[in-house]
């Protein structure tokens, strides 16, 4: 025997589970619930007619406000981007061999990386503080997610400048000094 087939429906088995009462009392009020609509409705306080002008006009405007802020939002995510490419262009035509320019523009291309990097929060700050609930906090994560990883994109194409340059030891050459050496078995007289 199953323990729901002691009780012969649905109340009587919620009010076992909470214990006495009236269950509709005691299980909380889901969010954004007013018991009070549904007699102010009655009552004749709101008005149903959705399709007045002045309704259908208000809601538009706010979806447009939401729009234009997911706009802004994400060209404030693309801008570091956009440098990606012009970075890139820059440095693959600068020369390889260590001379002041060119360690120069990789100097001015991570420390501005770095700089946009840390000051993700301020840059999105003002947006922040003009949305309200419209634009769900989920969304803004991610386009300061992006925004971080365009700031990543500019700092691999520093990398792939100081690997043209030489200035990253990745070969084997660079690191002689710390190779033993070889004893050969035989030896010349």
């Amino acid at each position: 025997m199953h323990w729901s087939e002691l009780y012969e429906n649905e109340d009587e088995i919620i009010r076992a589970y909470l214990g006495k009462g009236n269950p509709k009392e005691m299980l909380p009020l889901p969010k954004g619930y007013s018991p009070s609509v549904y007699s102010d409705l009655d009552a004749g306080k709101f008005n149903t007619n959705s399709n007045s002008p002045a309704t259908n006009k208000r809601l538009s405007e706010n979806l447009q406000l939401v729009k234009f802020k997911k706009k802004k939002l994400w060209e404030l995510a693309a801008t570091p981007g956009k440098n990606i490419l012009i970075n890139f262009g820059m440095n693959y035509m600068s020369p390889n061999d260590i001379q002041v320019i060119p360690i120069m523009m990789l100097f001015m291309l991570f420390v501005n990386t770095f700089k946009e990097m840390f000051e993700v929060n301020s840059r999105f700050a003002a947006v922040d503080s003009s949305i309200d609930a419209e634009v769900d906090t989920y969304d803004i994560n991610i386009m300061k997610g992006i925004y971080v990883l365009s700031c990543v994109g500019n700092l691999m194409v520093g990398l792939w400048k100081l690997n043209k340059m030489g200035l990253i030891p990745n070969t084997t050459s660079d690191w002689l000094g710390w190779e033993s050496k070889l004893l050969s078995a035989e030896k010349f007289i």
